[in-house]
């Protein structure tokens, strides 16, 4: 009898999975992993107020690289440079031998520059220690109050809390030779008085805490309204931050609570009542910490992503 030895390979072998046809063998395919669901966190660490470091009315944070940024809105304003677990490395009352008036906030450029919102209607920006760069807003703001400031790669957005409007300045050059220019401004007809605090995504949209109207409203980069999300329990917004995975993370002043929404504007959870008597300023680090600023106990409190 004469053996097909041809034949009889290609039998043997695809049972064996040594033969690639194209398709996967039944034993190399897996299902894909389902989501994960969205982020928890914990109490992590609170920092501030103490007799040898001490905030007063802290507002405004920025992250930038493992520091974080303080806005201290009091009489004597002043910024902070704190490491992110909590020990100060720079206080600052003065840019370019001016008085700092009622610091409300901080942003952090892409670049590592920061941005200061005085309360004397401009933005200051500093270098990456603190260094005086320049000022900017003065024309457009008047004697409007600046209650936020936000910062891409292209845009630097500042908070108008008495009109109210959002204005945008298209940033050009770079380091510290990046000019600000061309302001259009938005929001009017979309915002109630009083707004409290701004805040961007990875896609340049910008949040903004409308804090009379217990809800963050969401624009695009050109100035469209694109979402209304709307605290639960009567929550008054005061900040707002955006992680990578697109969850919106709102301090909420009235029940001293962090609120979080997935990134359609469904709620999520609400967190930090335990630990917060105030919650005013929000900023997110590069590992989704979370810190937010107490301005009741004049500290920072930081909550860990789990």
């Amino acid at each position: 009898m004469r053996y097909h030895w041809g034949g009889l390979l290609l039998l043997i072998l695809p049972a064996l999975g040594l033969l690639n046809t194209g398709c996967p063998s039944k034993s190399s395919t897996s299902s894909p992993s389902g989501p994960s669901g969205p982020p928890s966190y914990s109490y992590g660490v609170s920092f501030g107020n103490s007799a040898a470091t001490t905030m007063n009315v802290p507002n405004g944070l920025a992250v930038s690289g493992s520091n974080l940024w303080v806005a201290n809105e009091n009489i004597f304003g002043y910024i902070q440079e704190w490491t992110t677990a909590g020990s100060e490395t720079l206080s600052s009352t003065t840019y370019n031998s001016h008085a700092y008036n009622f610091p409300r906030d901080a942003a952090a450029g892409p670049d590592g520059y920061i941005y200061i919102a005085d309360g004397s209607h401009l933005v200051v920006e500093l270098t990456s220690t603190g260094g005086y760069v320049t000022v900017f807003g003065t024309t457009e703001l008047g004697s409007d109050d600046l209650d936020g400031v936000a910062v891409g790669n292209t845009e630097a957005y500042l908070l108008d809390d008495t009109v109210p409007q959002v204005v945008a300045y298209t940033i050009g050059g770079s380091g510290a030779s990046k000019t600000f220019t061309s302001p259009v401004s938005f929001g009017t007809a979309s915002l109630g008085a009083f707004p409290r605090g701004i805040g961007l995504d990875g896609s340049s949209n910008v949040y903004v805490a409308d804090y009379s109207n217990d809800r963050i409203v969401k624009f695009n980069s050109a100035g469209v309204s694109q979402t209304v999300v709307t605290l639960v329990s009567s929550g008054v917004p005061t900040g707002a931050a955006v992680d990578g995975a697109g969850y919106l993370y709102v301090s909420d002043n009235h029940n001293h609570e962090v609120q979080m929404f997935d990134s359609m504007g469904g709620t999520v959870t609400q967190f930090g009542a335990a630990d917060l008597a105030a919650a005013d300023g929000i900023a997110i680090d590069s590992s989704g910490n979370l810190y937010v600023s107490d301005g009741v106990n004049n500290r920072v409190v930081k909550f860990n992503r789990n």
